[in-house]
């Protein structure tokens, strides 16, 4: 009886390090999206793009 309540443990011993190991995953992708954007979210935006919602706008207001 030992033997197969220590095999009914083990399974869930492996699904706590499961779940620590993605949460862990998540947590790194989380922090890695959050740089990422940080980054892109300071970068200047390019002039020509700056021109075509500058078009856009007038477009919209000649309408």
């Amino acid at each position: 009886m030992s033997s197969l309540k220590s095999h009914m443990n083990k399974p869930n011993e492996e699904n706590a390090d499961e779940t620590r190991d993605r949460r862990t995953r998540q947590k790194r992708i989380g922090n890695q999206l959050r740089r990422l954007y940080d980054e892109v979210a300071t970068e200047p935006v390019p002039d020509d793009f700056m021109k075509l919602l500058d078009q856009a706008d007038k477009n919209k207001k000649q309408k």
